[in-house]
């Protein structure tokens, strides 16, 4: 404020002018800063981007499929309630855990009268209401209440404790031992559910801002899971609902059949899921016989063709910015470090989905000329295989010659992969060919075949593609993103031309 008053006030020369700014330049460094500094965390670099066993081995090589959190994929079903219909949207994660952890009625008890049954039946529907591990607990803890003296006559607790879910029924159980052991049983059950959901849901949150928005860029790893969107493209919006349709309660095998084959047409082949906690794994080898989550996945997800397996299973460990030797501060900052586990029970289970495609293949079959809404119907069409065939949005290319020789055709090679320049190398073919790379086909990018100019096409609706002729040695294809410099030219048109007048103003100024 005093320096905002004095210079008014002051003849200015260059000297003085050259000490007022300086001195407003040091007010605003030492302002701010001292203004910020409750909020700016510092980290040292090796604790901020920890050694990561999982995203190093997702990078590299080159060219490898994406990844994706199976916990941020959605079925998105309608379910018919007494109140009418209701949309609910279930992460996947949790559809396969519940299936696997979910108590079931029965239990083995042998229930002598109708009474008995109908009150089993109601603490077995009342455990469901609760939503959430903590809420459950309470449950038991103001049932621990009433079990002492003290609560056995407080009349207001036992009201409290009557209207909560399934309280009345265990209310009206507590002097029936068979009907004590069947509560305490799905208490358990339930209890062990809700815990590994939680856990689900904590790596989740890790997932979504610690890799996602820093360790994954780190590492350069492809992923399908998007970070920030405010306005996605008309394109992308109706590739992503037209594999995330929403459906009625007895179509979500549909549902997930439609994720598969987005996977496969994005090339994601890795997905981080539940690994479990001790009760996951224990139900899946109860269930199934075997132990790994992965039994499951192809259980519920893939039931027909089991395309999943695990490669790797890790923890997860909390470190902070403190160094060593130095106990961290109440409100640091915390990221995760990857342990990996090598007896394969690991919390976290890299599992890989080998019906994905290769994010660069050969085909020796496509259809051509394909209009939009024909392309996403064919694409989610459980009769198209795209393995074996490529749908275009473009015409003029010749037919087909040996559609039959896709499954023949060499893999193609990964010569460099950055952000602007793809090279890669193709194997050497007897017939015409299209070459599908299963990244977002953009107008702005440029294609060439051994250096020469080649069209590019829109390929599988989203993706890039191009028309190669046969070759005894292969092709050398380099996509190119070369954006046009109409924008800069205008921007920098509109600068200069600004610029212009505020010399001629100064120059006037100076004259008058």
């Amino acid at each position: 404020l005093v320096l905002l008053l004095i210079i008014p006030r002051v003849h200015m020369t260059s000297a003085n002018a050259l000490m007022l700014w300086t001195l407003l330049g040091l007010l605003t460094v030492v302002d701010l800063g001292r203004g910020h500094s409750r909020y700016i965390r510092y980290w040292h670099h090796e604790a901020k981007y920890p050694e990561n066993n999982i995203l190093k081995f997702l990078a590299n090589p080159p060219g490898r499929e994406r990844m994706t959190l199976l916990q941020n994929e959605k079925v998105h079903a309608v379910y018919g309630t007494p109140k009418g219909s209701s949309l609910v949207r279930r992460p996947m994660d949790a559809f396969v855990i519940d299936a696997v952890t979910r108590p079931r009625f029965g239990g083995g008890q042998n229930f002598t009268n109708d009474i008995q049954r109908q009150i089993a039946a109601n603490l077995y529907d009342g455990l469901f209401q609760y939503q959430n591990a903590e809420q459950l607990r309470q449950l038991m803890q103001i049932l621990k209440m009433l079990t002492s003296e003290k609560g056995q006559e407080n009349a207001d607790l036992i009201k409290v404790f009557q209207d909560m879910p399934c309280g009345r029924a265990i209310w009206a159980s507590r002097n029936d031992p068979l009907l004590a052991q069947y509560f305490i049983q799905k208490y358990s059950q339930r209890q062990e559910q809700l815990e590994t959901s939680e856990i689900m849901r904590q790596f989740a949150g890790i997932y979504n801002v610690e890799w996602t928005q820093h360790q994954v860029p780190y590492h350069g790893v492809p992923m399908l899971d998007i970070v920030m969107e405010p306005r996605p493209m008309k394109a992308d919006h109706a590739f992503r609902t037209n594999f995330a349709p929403v459906v009625p309660q007895d179509q979500v095998k549909e549902a997930v059949r439609l994720t598969l084959r987005k996977w496969e047409l994005t090339a994601t082949r890795f997905l981080l899921c539940l690994g479990g906690n001790a009760s996951a794994n224990r139900k899946v080898r109860e269930n199934f016989g075997v132990l790994g989550y992965t039994n499951a996945l192809n259980r519920f997800l893939d039931p027909s063709r089991r395309r999943f397996h695990t490669t790797k299973t890790f923890g997860l460990k909390a470190i902070t910015n403190a160094p060593p030797g130095r106990s961290p501060d109440p409100y640091a900052p915390v990221t995760y470090k990857v342990e990996e586990n090598t007896d394969g029970v690991g919390m976290v289970v890299l599992a890989e989905f080998e019906g994905a495609l290769p994010r660069a293949k050969l085909f020796a079959d496509w259809r051509q000329s394909v209009t939009d809404p024909e392309a996403l119907k064919i694409l989610a069409s459980p009769g198209f295989n795209p393995h074996r065939e490529v749908i275009l949005a473009e015409k003029g290319l010749p037919e087909p010659g040996m559609p039959a020789q896709t499954d023949q055709i060499g893999p193609v090679e990964y010569v460099a992969n950055r952000a602007k320049y793809v090279e890669l190398k193709t194997p050497p073919t007897k017939m015409h060919t299209v070459l599908l790379l299963n990244d977002r086909h953009n107008p702005d990018w440029q294609v060439t075949v051994d250096g020469k100019p080649a069209r590019l096409l829109r390929a599988n609706f989203l993706m890039r593609g191009v028309h190669l002729e046969p070759s005894k040695e292969g092709h050398t294809v380099v996509f190119r993103y070369l954006p046009s410099t109409t924008p800069l030219m205008v921007s920098s048109a509109a600068g200069l031309i600004g610029l212009i007048f505020g010399v001629v103003g100064l120059c006037r100024c100076k004259e008058d």
